[in-house]
């Protein structure tokens, strides 16, 4: 198991084949899904496949970026998923304006963990990861209108709301794209450090 990042309630580690029965589980819940634009898979096989194609070969590359399972560290459960990626490999890249320099932030959690601040925290932690071990020029996210959840989530990991709503194909609502730039997130982290 190759950890990648622990904070006080979670532990991200890289994703294995053994854990298609957790995805599977977990986004067969429609809510898990409902902003994401895709339904879940068929069976834990295609998950399996999944993991195997789209999240295991960024373990290969240079950088750092990947998907990583979230782990509750109290339970030792699965309970979502998240990511680092250079932000021209996001889905709609071209879309949101994702450049060579920008790291997008993606997550997702099983609805049991809902309500605890664990995505808060979680987006937090990754974003300390994107500027400090990936060098991001910005940190980028492309979140649902109609997501307020998560769009408070990213407000709070202190990212900002960058033009009008984007029309996505095959989304239901528009979305917006959310950026924190190093700048930012270098002067939000001195004013923490002046006011502790």
């Amino acid at each position: 198991m190759t950890i990648v990042l622990q904070t006080d309630r979670l532990t991200l580690r890289r994703f294995a084949d053994d854990d298609a029965g957790d995805l599977l589980r977990m986004e067969s819940d429609p809510e898990m899904l409902r902003y994401v634009g895709r339904g879940p898979l068929a069976d834990a096989d295609a998950y399996r496949q999944h993991i195997r194609a789209k999240f295991l070969p960024y373990y290969d590359r240079p950088g750092g970026h990947g998907p990583w399972a979230i782990i509750e560290t109290a339970s030792g459960e699965i309970i979502g998923g998240c990511s680092l990626k250079p932000g021209p490999d996001a889905r709609d890249a071209a879309a949101m304006g994702f450049g060579p320099d920008d790291v997008e932030i993606g997550y997702g959690l099983r609805t049991a963990s809902w309500g605890r601040g664990y995505a808060t925290e979680l987006a937090r932690a990754l974003a300390r990861k994107a500027f400090a071990e990936l060098h991001a020029l910005a940190l980028v996210a492309s979140v649902s209108a109609a997501n307020a959840a998560s769009i408070r989530v990213l407000e709070k990991a202190g990212l900002e709301r960058v033009g009008g709503p984007i029309s996505l194909p095959g989304d239901e609502h528009p979305s917006f794209k959310y950026a924190l730039s190093k700048q930012r997130f270098d002067a939000q982290v001195l004013a923490r450090a002046k006011g502790a």
